[in-house]
C-alpha cells in the first residue's frame, strides 16, 4: 500500500473514530437518540439543562435502571386531539392490535387514526393544533430519556368546536373532561393533562368547575390511581393571584388537582402565569420547542399549557422509578405529595414561594426519608356517585326504594396533600337515622372510601368523621330512599316467610288447618313504607289490620285472603291468597302424632295386661306355695 494510500486510510479511520466517539459522549450526555426535531437539536433547550429540568442527570438516572422490572405506564392527554402523522408520535401513543387509539370524551366513543387527529382553531380561524402541542411537549421527553418503550400517550379528544362569526372556536364542557378522567382511570393511566381551563369570574351557574359535584366525585375517585395535572392558566395583560376568587383558574384551583404554573429561562414565573397558593408547582413553559401541524413542523410556544406536559411525564418518571427499584408504586396521592415537597430550586412572586420542577430530584430524592411538613386538616370533603333529588331533596342522594343502587363515599382531607396520610385510616363513616332525641348513629366502617347500600328507607344520612387531638372535624351527605307505591299486580298476599320474595315466586295458595295460626304479609314490604296502615280480610269482610295478619280458621272451607294498603283498593283477586282449610286432626303432623298417641296407649294397654297377668300368676303362685307349708306343717 502506498503511503498517501496509507495517509487516506489513516484519515476515514480518524475520522470514524471520531464520530464514535462523539457518539458515546453524546449516548452519555442523554442526547444520543434524539436526533434534531425540525432543524434544532435538544441540546440548545434552555429547559431540559441543568438549573432547570435537568435532563442530563435524569438520563443517566433511567440509563442504569433494570428495564426488566419495568411495564409501560400511560399519560393521558385530554385536550383537541393528536395528528399520529406527526414524526414525533411515532411508536409514543397507546396502541391496541398495533393500531394507535384513543377516546373522544364528548361522544363518549372510542377512536382511532383519522378521528384522533387535531382539531383545534383559534379565534382567527388559524389552525392552533393545541393538543399537537402539549403532547409534543411528552413525546420530545420521552424520546430524550430513551423511554419509548416506558411511556405511551393515550389521546382524548375532549373538545367541542362552536362558530364564531367566521371562525370555529374550540371549547371544553365539565361533563366532557368528567368522562375523559374516568376513561384515563379505566385504562391505568399514572396521570391526566389538562392544559385547559377557564376563570371563576367567566364561569356560569349551570357550569361551576368549582363546585360540580360529578367533576368532585371522578377527580377523588381517579386521584387514589393517578395524577390529576392541570394548567394554571394565563393572561395576556399579566397573570392573575389565585388569593382573589374570581381570578382562580379551575380545574387547577380545585382541590385534588396537581397544578402547573410557568416559568422562564431566568427562572422566574412568566408576567402572564397565574400564580397562588391554589396551584402547586412551576415547570418550565417559556419558549417551548414542540410539534406544531402533522408530519414534521415544529412552533415555539409559550404557557403554562406547555409546563404541564412536563409534570405528567414526572408522574410518570415516579411510577417507573419505582418499579426499577423494587418498590410499591405510589397513587396519584403519593406522587401528588413527593411533588409538593421536592427538594428542588424556589422562586418568588407576589410574596409566594413557589418550587420549581427538577426532573433530576424526581428521580434521585429519597422520599421516604423526605422529612414531610404535615400540616393538620381543616376540614373533610365528601364526594360520591349518588344524584341529588330536587325541591325539598335537592342536598339530598335521592333513589327510589325499587332501585336502590350501591353509593360509593370518598373523603378528602384538606388542605389536599399537605396533611398525613395515615389520618385517613382513622375515618370514620357513620350512618344517622333517626330524628331528635331518637337518633341513633352506627358506625359502619373506617377509611378514606366506604360503599354503602340502603337498607333503611326514608330520610337517614351517612357521616365521615375524624378526630384529631381534641379536634372533631366531619361533614354528612343527606340521604332519602322514596317508598315504593302499592300498585295491583306488584305485590301479592302470601305467607310471613315469603315476603321478601318476587311476586312470581312467592306462594299463592295452601292448605290450613283449624284451630292453627297462620301469619300471612304483603310481597314487597322491604319497600314500603311500613307506617302506612295495612287492611286485611277473609271472604271480602274486614278481618284485621297491621304489618301482618295472623289468621285462626274456626272451621273448614275454602277462604280468600287479601289487603289493602293504605288507600289503594282491595287487591285485585289474582293476587288474593287462596286458603283450603282443612280439619286439625288432618295436618300430617297432627295425625302423624295422633296415630302415634294412639300407638303408644295400645301398646300401653297391652303392656298394662301382661304386667296385671304375670302380678296375678304370682300372686297365686305365692298362695299355691303358702298353702303347700301349711300342709307339711300339718
Amino acid at each position: 500500500m502506498s503511503l498517501r494510500a496509507r495517509k487516506t486510510l489513516f484519515v476515514y479511520i480518524s475520522i470514524l473514530l471520531c464520530i464514535a466517539v462523539f457518539s458515546a459522549c453524546a449516548s452519555a450526555s442523554g442526547y444520543a437518540l434524539a436526533a434534531d426535531y425540525g432543524g434544532n437539536d435538544s441540546s440548545r433547550l434552555w429547559y431540559y439543562q441543568s438549573g432547570a429540568l435537568d435532563v442530563n442527570n435524569a438520563r443517566s438516572v433511567v440509563d442504569s435502571w433494570d428495564k426488566n422490572r419495568l411495564s409501560p405506564v400511560i399519560i393521558a392527554v385530554a385536550d383537541t386531539g393528536i395528528d399520529v402523522s406527526h414524526e414525533l408520535f411515532g411508536g409514543l401513543l397507546y396502541t391496541e392490535n398495533g393500531e394507535p387509539v384513543g377516546f373522544n370524551s364528548r361522544t363518549n366513543k372510542r377512536i382511532t387514526a383519522a378521528e384522533l387527529a387535531d382539531n383545534a382553531v383559534n379565534a382567527d380561524g388559524k389552525v392552533e393544533k393545541h393538543g399537537n402541542s402539549v403532547a409534543g411537549v411528552i413525546a420530545m421527553l420521552i424520546k430524550e430519556l430513551g423511554l419509548q418503550d416506558y411511556i405511551k400517550i393515550y389521546p382524548i379528544k375532549a373538545n367541542s368546536l362552536s362558530r364564531d362569526g367566521k371562525s370555529e372556536v374550540s371549547s371544553f364542557s365539565i361533563s366532557s373532561i368528567v368522562k375523559a378522567i374516568n376513561k384515563a382511570n379505566e385504562i391505568g393511566a399514572c396521570a391526566i393533562n389538562l392544559s385547559l381551563g377557564i376563570y371563576a369570574s367567566k364561569m356560569s351557574s349551570d357550569a361551576d368547575w368549582s363546585k360540580d359535584r360529578q367533576l368532585d366525585y371522578a377527580i377523588d375517585n381517579a386521584r387514589e390511581k393517578m395524577l390529576i395535572v392541570a394548567a394554571a392558566g394565563n393572561d395576556e395583560n399579566g397573570g392573575h393571584d389565585s388569593a382573589i376568587a374570581g381570578d382562580r383558574f379551575y380545574p387547577a384551583a380545585r382541590e385534588g388537582v396537581f397544578s402547573v404554573m410557568n416559568y422562564t429561562e431566568d427562572g422566574t414565573i412568566h408576567a402572564n402565569s397565574n400564580f397562588g397558593d391554589a396551584y402547586d408547582i412551576a415547570a418550565p413553559g417559556t419558549d417551548i420547542y414542540t410539534a406544531k401541524f402533522s408530519a414534521s413542523s415544529y412552533q415555539t410556544l409559550s404557557g403554562t399549557s406547555l409546563a404541564t406536559p412536563f409534570a405528567s411525564v414526572a408522574a410518570a418518571l415516579l411510577q417507573l422509578r419505582y418499579m426499577a427499584e423494587g418498590k410499591t408504586v405510589p397513587s396519584g396521592d403519593g406522587v401528588a405529595r413527593m411533588l409538593k415537597n421536592l427538594d428542588s430550586a424556589k422562586t418568588q412572586k407576589g410574596g409566594y414561594s413557589i418550587r420549581l420542577l427538577d426532573l433530576g430530584a424526581v428521580l434521585t430524592q429519597d422520599f421516604e426519608n423526605t422529612e414531610y411538613d404535615y400540616v393538620p386538616p381543616t376540614s373533610i370533603k365528601i364526594t360520591h356517585n349518588g344524584v341529588l333529588g330536587t325541591a325539598e331533596y335537592e342536598d339530598a342522594v335521592y333513589m327510589q326504594a325499587t332501585r336502590v343502587q350501591p353509593l360509593t363515599f370518598i373523603a378528602r382531607l384538606n388542605p389536599y396533600g399537605e396533611t398525613s396520610p395515615d389520618l385517613y385510616d382513622s375515618i370514620q363513616w357513620i350512618l344517622e337515622s333517626g330524628d331528635g332525641d331518637s337518633s341513633v348513629e352506627t358506625v359502619l366502617g373506617t377509611g378514606a372510601k366506604f360503599v354503602y347500600t340502603a337498607e333503611i328507607y326514608g330520610d337517614t344520612a351517612i357521616t365521615a368523621r375524624l378526630v384529631y387531638g381534641d379536634t372533631v372535624i366531619e361533614e354528612s351527605q343527606a340521604i332519602h330512599i322514596e317508598y315504593a307505591p302499592y300498585l295491583a299486580g306488584e305485590v301479592r298476599v302470601t305467607y310471613e316467610q315469603n315476603m321478601f320474595d318476587d311476586v312470581s315466586q312467592a306462594p299463592r295458595g295452601g292448605v290450613l288447618y283449624t284451630h292453627a295460626t297462620t301469619v300471612f304479609a304483603l310481597t314487597g314490604l322491604k319497600y314500603a313504607d311500613r307506617t302506612v296502615p295495612i287492611k286485611w280480610f277473609v271472604n271480602g269482610e274486614l278481618a284485621g289490620e297491621g304489618f301482618t295478619f295472623a289468621f285462626k280458621p274456626t272451621r273448614t272451607g275454602y277462604y280468600k285472603i287479601s289487603a289493602q294498603y293504605g288507600d289503594n283498593p282491595v287487591l285485585d283477586t289474582t293476587y288474593v291468597f287462596d286458603a283450603n282449610v282443612k280439619p286439625f286432626v288432618a295436618r300430617p303432623l297432627d295425625l302423624s302424632m295422633l296415630i302415634i298417641g294412639l300407638c303408644i296407649l295400645i301398646a300401653a294397654g297391652a303392656l298394662a295386661a301382661v304386667l296385671a297377668q304375670r302380678h296375678k300368676k304370682i300372686k297365686e303362685e305365692n298362695k299355691s306355695e303358702a298353702a303347700e307349708a301349711d300342709d307339711a306343717q300339718g
